[in-house]
């Protein structure tokens, strides 16, 4: 059975001046260049490569400007938006030091802390309103003292920016003029009416003064996708993994994904028993 080898990679790291003592990656240094100058970004880079973390630190680094310090991210799948609350969570903690305070519907006490941070979606924001009107729990959610971040699904700000939730969802569409940001993530996953949605709630969004910088994360755009983005965005900036940024290279790179093999199975074999053969075979190269 033959074999099939992906190769990984490493990506070079730069010292930033605005986060010294955190190594990241050129196009993450390209972000935070151009952040507060741009009001459009298509940042394309691998699986892998740090692309909500390149949203995140500029975000991050902006907590004390009062008009642009909170951000949505926006997955199209419960299971991202999850899964990035841990990850961004686990940035801010572990590599920039900061205090995230996480609300919930079970902890939302105002505690101390750099940023606050929400996660939404139609079962969570269920568990807010606690038998009450969504459209009273999203406005209380939405509304900021601080850095907020906001990882939602589309269909509530569809829902919201399409009158769904009535004149209650009026004080929610005001609220999120706070927000100067909106990330769509893992945006090449959007099509057909879902992707006609996303380009409405955009341009909806800007029209009540709210996202003036959108963002667009993804790792295999589709070119109609960039045409529509060109158009509604006007020419988003693109920031790719090659960025030519003038920052000091550290003295290592990061190994970003390592090298894997891959052994396709016929058509008609049990893929457990194969799975379960090749354990056997390898079984001396485990170390536990």
């Amino acid at each position: 059975m033959k074999t099939i080898k992906v190769t990984g990679y490493d990506l070079p790291l730069v010292n930033h001046p605005k986060i010294a003592d955190v190594p990241i990656h050129p196009h993450q240094a390209a972000m935070i260049d151009e952040w507060n100058t741009r009001d459009s970004f298509l940042l394309v880079t691998k699986t892998g490569s740090g692309k909500t973390a390149a949203t995140a630190l500029p975000v991050a680094l902006n907590r004390d400007e009062s008009g642009d310090n909170c951000a949505v991210f926006v997955y199209p799948t419960k299971a991202l938006i999850e899964d990035q609350e841990r990850s961004i969570i686990e940035f801010y903690e572990q590599r920039l030091k900061l205090k995230v305070n996480r609300i919930t519907p079970d902890d939302h006490q105002h505690r101390a802390a750099d940023i606050d941070l929400v996660r939404l979606d139609a079962d969570i924001l269920g568990e807010f309103a606690k038998g009450g009107h969504k459209a009273d729990a999203l406005e209380r959610l939405l509304n900021v003292s601080r850095t907020r971040i906001v990882l939602i699904n589309p269909d509530i700000l569809y829902l919201l920016y399409s009158l769904k939730y009535g004149r209650r969802g009026a004080n929610s569409i005001a609220a999120l003029q706070a927000y100067q940001t909106i990330v769509f993530d893992e945006f090449h996953l959007y099509n057909g009416v879902e992707l006609a949605n996303i380009l409405y709630l955009i341009h909806a969004a800007r029209a009540f003064r709210a996202f003036r910088r959108v963002v667009l994360l993804s790792a295999t755009p589709h070119p109609d996708v960039h045409a529509w983005m060109n158009k509604l965005l006007q020419n988003p900036r693109e920031v790719t993994m090659s960025e030519a940024v003038q920052h000091p290279l550290a003295p290592q790179p990061r190994r970003v994904a390592h090298d894997v093999n891959l052994t396709p199975l016929f058509k008609g074999k049990d893929p457990v028993s194969v799975a379960a053969k090749k354990a056997q075979e390898l079984l001396s190269l485990i170390h536990i």
